[in-house]
């Protein structure tokens, strides 16, 4: 955002021709390398000066420096030729274009980066107008275009110290030409953002412990040593151990404040502290700081906080708990980072590229939060909480978003002065953009691609709206609790803290495996380590899986009441739908693909389900309450002998429902290994077994058609041009309507699938737009899941749903009638033979439910196998369809017979 004012100046100047836009480039550089090299010149006789030298001689001697780059830009080898060359290269370009709205968006993005810096603490306010003021055309020329030595080193910390990387360089000449300055621009945008973010966050922390004094933390300020043999300040602290005790600590650093007092007496000039400090450069190196030891910055001057005991709080506020923070060695680094941008793609292409989840997080947000700030809080708080939620509407959201990008909100409006509020003070979830120089480099190109294509200005701005949407939706909760609070009292941080924890807090992400063999750590801290780290890695929502049941839990631990009568208003409602439900619907299973038992269990259980004509509104249910909700849903279908389970099958449907709290629910889908596959492979896994995360068959997959071609299997939801060119494709290889060619190998539905499953809205987006088109032109029959963002809330019976649960019960049945069949058998060859234990046996069976429910399937058994043997040997494609609907018709009627008996309570 802080760049595109500036890429599009640039694009009005050079548009997409790369030579001009060079030309552009080494034109900056040149007009900014001759004020540099005057500036520079001025500043070092000036230093020269008050070290007793002459001015004149100082700034002659300086002149004939090079501290632009202008010798390597213009070719020339003598400064003062370069000098000339870099002023003809001005002129010339100036003649030809108009630059004034270039650098003044140069002078903003420039000067962002420096109030950001200095709005951080890490810039006194002398340093910050001294930077500020001293150029009128400032571009960074930091990095090397060739391989040179190093000629600049950081204002703050190097890239290697506790701070990552430093926006400010103190130049001390140039023989080279700079890299690309608008990338550099970018990267010392995002570096400030990051460091001063980070040093706003060690404030507060440097505030608590001034406002709390004891012996747990000291505070002290920075120690600078001056290393001649390097031409550098460097900080030095207190030797401290990572197994030292509180005791030895405190000691350490009461004698390094002692030795270095004596020092700094002695040897001024080397040894410098405190204000004496401030405007000194000086290099941080990784290892130099322990891990004890914070460095925080006020008003530009460096104090160090040395924690006297468990170092866990100071690792933290390092950053060296953060998950994301690089492993040490280059092969589990690669290994790790293919894994986390896997991960943070798929996230974001099932999450907000994708519109459908936009409508159904709504939904699960408002139910999760409306109910559970009954839990968590009092009822007023709740009551205010509810009428807040209802003012936040995602449309009201949307207009406070538009302003805040705007930068119109009005303090005057209670409304607009809360919500700056919640935006300045982090109620929004937020992410640190890690970025180097050849990422911005790609991301300056990539965004002038985007100035001159109408299409991808298009493109671009269609995923800016769905962005807008989607923070529009997330943060309905969020502000309603952040303004709940304010209106109740409540200070700013708690306000910001209620408001992240009202749903998932994103910006909690653990420590991952950092903490690993951490010194002092315990045997389940290890465990914890290792699975966490192993988590985050493999699985796409991990840290919202942990989240969630940790919410759970903790609810549940500290208000055992309230959540216990949550829990039971949640288990009623689950089982009372299901009622409504069917006497909505006129009954509960039966030909009628929309009857509310022929939808599929994770839609009945996933979703508050209400019967609308043909159709059913699911209302969608936080992950944590399906687990309950879906336990009444159960109860009553059971009850109800609607849904007809064995016992074991029985509890594995209850095992299968509070498997879901889980981070990892492994009955996903039926259960087995499918659950444990990582994000990066699960798609190609679910698509090769032809069983989706739901456990529903991705496509028709029957003994009678496997020498059928692949597009002739699949439902009528597939996408149809997928299924055209696998025709096609079948055809050119030599097959047609009833024969496999040699290339049809792959069913449509299952590249569909795979398409879904790794690109997410990408794919599924424009997916529906085609999908809506045809239904439209009448090329497709009428489906509510190919519309987009209503069918997440709309819902019709399907093809498989009902077919699947026919042939489920169907085979249920039949496995208990061939083994009652052999006991029988067995029994009664056992009496034949003289052992006439078994006719007491005999006669138990005989009398037994199972042996009613097998007279009943053998009433059917014949008819059954003969259609089945019909269809599959006719060669009539008519034939073949009507024996088929015969053998599904008696198949029903067989299960409707079974139910009827069951519901009968008869022996």
């Amino acid at each position: 955002e802080y760049m595109r004012p500036l890429l599009e100046a640039i694009y009005e100047i050079a548009g997409r021709d790369k030579a001009l836009r060079q030309e552009l480039t080494d034109y900056m550089m040149a007009k900014h390398g001759l004020e540099r090299n005057l500036r520079f010149a001025e500043r070092d006789a000036k230093e020269a000066e008050n070290n007793g030298n002459s001015y004149k001689t100082a700034y002659r001697k300086n002149r004939k420096r090079d501290y632009s780059g202008l010798t390597a830009l213009t070719g020339k080898d003598n400064i003062g030729e370069a000098e000339i060359a870099a002023q003809q290269m001005v002129a010339d370009f100036e003649a030809r274009h108009d630059v004034s709205k270039l650098w003044e968006k140069v002078n903003d993005a420039t000067g962002m980066t420096l109030a950001i810096l200095y709005d951080g603490g890490l810039l006194s306010k002398e340093s910050y107008e001294q930077i500020r003021d001293q150029f009128e055309y400032y571009i960074p020329l930091q990095g090397f275009d060739e391989t040179t030595s190093d000629e600049v080193y950081g204002y703050l910390t190097s890239k290697d110290g506790p701070l990552r990387g430093s926006p400010i360089k103190h130049a001390k000449g140039r023989s080279s030409k700079a890299d690309d300055p608008i990338a550099t621009i970018g990267l010392m945008a995002d570096t400030a953002i990051r460091q001063s973010n980070r040093n706003k966050m060690k404030q507060l922390f440097f505030n608590f412990v001034l406002n709390h004094p004891s012996d747990l933390v000291s505070v002290s300020r920075l120690w600078l040593q001056y290393n001649v043999a390097k031409g550098e300040w460097e900080p030095v602290f207190a030797e401290i151990e990572p197994n030292d005790s509180a005791t030895e600590i405190e000691w350490k650093v009461k004698k390094f404040e002692e030795h270095m007092q004596s020092l700094a007496e002695a040897d001024p000039d080397h040894y410098k502290q405190g204000s004496d400090a401030i405007n000194i450069p000086y290099r941080a190196t990784k290892g130099q700081l322990k891990e004890h030891q914070v460095l925080v910055k006020r008003n530009g001057e460096t104090f160090v906080l040395t924690f006297n005991g468990n170092p866990r709080a100071a690792q933290a506020l390092n950053g060296l708990t953060n998950p994301d923070v690089e492993a040490n060695s280059a092969i589990v680094r690669g290994a790790l980072k293919l894994a986390e941008h896997t991960n943070h793609f798929l996230s974001a292409a099932y999450t907000t590229r994708t519109p459908d989840f936009v409508i159904s997080n709504y939904f699960r947000d408002m139910l999760y939060s409306n109910c559970m700030i009954w839990v968590k809080e009092n009822p007023r708080y709740a009551l205010k909480f509810h009428e807040n939620f209802a003012i936040f509407n995602p449309v009201t959201m949307r207009i406070l978003f538009g302003k805040w990008e705007k930068g119109t909100l009005d303090d005057n409006i209670e409304m607009e002065r809360l919500f700056r509020m919640f935006m300045m003070n982090g109620g929004e979830t937020g992410y640190t953009s890690v970025r180097d120089l050849e990422s911005h480099k790609h991301m300056v190109d990539a965004e002038l691609k985007r100035q001159g294509s109408a299409t991808r200005k298009a493109w671009n701005e269609l995923g800016m709206q769905l962005d807008m949407l989607n923070r529009s939706v997330e943060n309905c909760a969020r502000f309603a609790a952040f303004v709940t609070s304010q209106e109740l009292g409540r200070s700013i941080g708690r306000s910001i803290y209620d408001a992240k924890e009202v749903s998932v807090n994103f910006n909690k992400k653990g420590s991952g495996d950092k903490m690993a063999n951490a010194v002092g750590q315990t045997r389940l801290g290890q465990i914890g380590a290792y699975m966490s780290g192993t988590g985050r890695m493999l699985f796409v929502f991990w840290n919202a899986g942990i989240q969630g049941m940790t919410n759970f839990g903790r609810a549940a631990k500290r208000h055992p009441g309230k959540f216990v009568a949550g829990a039971a208003t949640m288990f009623t409602l689950g089982a009372v739908i299901p009622l409504i439900a069917i006497m909505m619907s006129g009954g509960g299973d039966g030909d009628d693909e929309n009857a509310y038992y022929n939808l599929p269990e994770y839609v009945r259980r996933s979703n508050i389900c209400i019967r609308a004509g043909k159709q059913w509104i699911t209302i969608p249910l936080p992950i944590e309450f399906r687990a309950i909700y879906g336990l009444g849903e159960l109860a009553t279908g059971v009850i109800t002998k609607n849904e007809h389970y064995s016992d074991s099958e029985l509890a594995k449907q209850i095992i299968s429902q509070v498997s879901q709290v889980l981070p990892l629910d492994f009955m996903e889908g039926g259960g087995g290994f499918h659950a444990f596959i990582p994000s990066l492979i699960k798609p190609f896994a679910e698509a090769a077994s032809n069983k989706g995360w739901t456990g529903m068959p991705i496509y028709k997959d029957t003994p009678y058609n496997k020498k059928d071609p692949e597009w002739t299997k699949v439902y009528k939801s597939a996408d149809k041009i997928i299924v055209g060119a696998s025709r096609w494709l079948n055809e050119m290889s030599g097959g047609d309507d009833f024969k496999k060619g040699w290339a049809d190998v792959v069913n449509p539905a299952q590249v569909e699938y795979v398409l879904k499953g790794y690109f997410g809205g990408y794919f599924k987006m424009p997916n529906q737009l085609i999908k809506m088109a045809e239904m439209a032109m009448g090329d497709r029959g009428f489906e509510w899941r190919n519309m987009m963002l209503v069918n997440r809330l709309v819902t019709t019976g399907d093809e498989r749903t009902a077919m699947r649960k026919l042939q489920n019960e169907y085979f249920r049945y039949k496995e208990e009638y061939e083994e009652t069949q052999r006991l029988e058998k067995n029994y009664r060859e056992a009496v034949s033979g003289g052992l006439l234990e078994y006719a007491e046996k005999i006669d138990f069976l005989n009398n037994s439910p199972e042996y009613a429910r097998y007279l009943i399937f053998d009433k059917y058994v014949s008819d059954i196998n003969y259609y089945y043997e019909m269809k599959n040997s006719s060669s009539d494609e008519e034939e073949r369809k009507t024996y088929e609907s015969l053998y599904y018709e008696t198949m029903r009627n067989m299960v409707d017979a079974m139910h009827e008996y069951e519901r009968s309570g008869k022996k």
